[in-house]
């Protein structure tokens, strides 16, 4: 249940801080869904091998919260620090796929997909637009910052909990 729990959240935080650098960028509604895909395989993808190793670090390591939601945060934009480029590359594939299906101006090159860019739209996405959107709008890292720790908290409540149950069962 908790791979689950940090899936649906860090997804949750993940697209909606995407949606929002989009919009800052005027993405247009071709490209969106590339992005959002992207995004949900790299939480699927960070969730999944950090997970395995959580269970595995948290026999040795006996760190709080704060250091466990760390670990998690710099796998987690690690891995996003690779594949956000790859939501554009998906969305030029697909445009030289099938050019009849595209809403986008005849003399444009591939890759039109930002209108605000005064690069004429053909910036790809990379890790400096998420950074900069932070700059921008500081809130969005203290809402990753905030929620990690007492997610990670919660976590290890619940399992010195359970730890607790099952001493009590073993010693009647």
């Amino acid at each position: 249940m908790w791979p689950l729990l940090l899936t649906i959240s860090t997804a949750a935080l993940c697209l909606g801080l995407l949606s929002r650098i989009l919009d800052f960028r005027g993405a247009t509604e071709f490209v969106r869904p590339f992005h959002y895909g992207v995004a949900f395989a790299t939480v699927v993808v960070a969730v999944g091998t950090f997970w395995p190793l959580l269970r595995r670090v948290v026999q040795f390591y006996r760190g709080g919260a704060f250091a466990l939601s760390n670990i998690f945060t710099v796998c987690f934009f690690s891995i996003w620090l690779v594949t956000l480029p790859l939501g554009d590359a998906l969305a030029i594939h697909y445009q030289r796929r099938n050019p009849a299906h595209l809403p986008v101006p005849a003399d444009a090159m591939y890759g039109w997909f930002y209108m605000n860019d005064s690069g004429g739209g053909d910036h790809a996405m990379s890790i400096i637009d998420p950074l900069f959107f932070c700059y921008r709008e500081p809130w969005w890292p203290i809402i990753f910052l905030a929620f990690y720790p007492c997610f990670f908290h919660l976590y290890r409540r619940s399992q010195t909990k359970k730890a607790s149950q099952y001493l009590r069962a073993a010693d009647r």
